[in-house]
């Protein structure tokens, strides 16, 4: 089953646009619901919190990629927001681990530029959740720069 929430224009990419949020609360907003595998977000939530990275960065999960591709479906998103979302790195908030997407074109920078057990500014989009786990996409971060 897949649910839907209320949809918003897709708006231009504008770090000011980033509201400046606490993860445990934009993971609080996030509609979750054990009865659903997949809940599409598409009013294009966009955060800037802070997280550690815990070194690890994998291929995507087979069931984050439905999501995805639901969430660029229902936001009419060109082919290519599916596909730059291949891998998700680990973070760390609060003492809980998360496993975030990232745009394939930053992952090289982070990479490079991000230590492991360091905190990071991500700038992050709401794409939706699968049962309780909440699913965000990275789409900018900047090290030394903490929310």
């Amino acid at each position: 089953m897949i649910l839907f929430a209320s949809a918003l224009a897709h708006a231009e990419f504008d770090y000011s646009s980033y509201k400046v949020e606490d993860f445990r609360n934009a993971v609080s907003a996030l509609e979750k619901d054990s009865n659903v595998d997949y809940f599409v977000e598409t009013n294009f939530a966009k955060y800037r919190v802070s997280a550690k990275y815990t070194g690890k960065m994998r291929t995507i999960n087979p069931n984050t990629r439905r999501l995805i591709i639901q969430w660029a479906r229902a936001l009419q998103l060109p082919k290519e927001y599916q596909e730059q979302l291949s891998y998700e790195v680990q973070i760390e908030s609060e003492g809980e681990l998360y496993w975030l997407p990232i745009q394939t074109n930053i992952i090289e920078p982070f990479s490079k530029e991000v230590k492991v057990n360091t905190t990071v500014s991500l700038y992050i989009v709401a794409i939706g959740s699968m049962k309780l786990i909440p699913v965000f996409g990275i789409c900018e971060f900047e090290v030394g720069n903490d929310v």
